[in-house]
């Protein structure tokens, strides 16, 4: 927990839609439109820099359950090829921290009445170095969330801090 606790990491509650997320920088944050699916959705991004990783936070409203999944498998599709993996894997979603208490509320909170798919991805940033992602997506309704961490190396400490600080509102 030393890498979560360090002066680099500054975490903060951001909330985006009906999510609340902890990023452990001031986030930037953009809207665009973007194809997913059958349909051109507004996407609204919070994101920032620390300790030599990304992270960002995406959401976007969609017409009906079946377009929410045509979009996550779509949105999948084009996080892992822009990655140019290597290797996917996919991970079970609990990360509740040992001892339980708010954060492991706050997990199970996202798990409850959604629909997640989390993987672990290996691939080559377009200049040829490699990068590992955390990736996330949560489906709530018409609300389909994307939660993601970019890195060099992957800390499992910034991990479940990122991750398990999520939460639906």
């Amino acid at each position: 927990m030393l890498a979560a606790c360090s002066p680099e990491l500054n975490w903060r509650e951001v909330r985006l839609g009906g999510l609340a997320a902890l990023l452990p920088c001031k986030p930037d944050a953009a809207r665009r439109t973007v194809p997913l699916g059958t349909q051109d959705v507004a996407m609204d991004m919070l994101g920032c820099e620390a300790k030599g990783a990304l992270f960002a936070v995406s959401h976007v409203r969609l017409d009906g359950r079946q377009a929410v999944d045509a979009a996550r498998a779509q949105w999948r599709q084009q996080a892992l090829a822009s990655l140019q993996t290597r290797s996917v894997q996919e991970l079970p979603f609990h990360l509740a921290p040992p001892g339980g208490g708010q954060r492991a509320s706050q997990a199970t909170q996202v798990l409850a009445g959604s629909s997640t798919e989390w993987v672990a991805a290996q691939g080559t940033r377009p200049d040829g170095s490699p990068i590992e992602a955390r990736l996330l997506w949560l489906a709530q309704g018409e609300d389909l969330y994307h939660v993601a961490m970019y890195a060099d190396q992957v800390s499992d400490e910034v991990v479940e801090m990122l991750f398990s600080g999520l939460a639906l509102q």
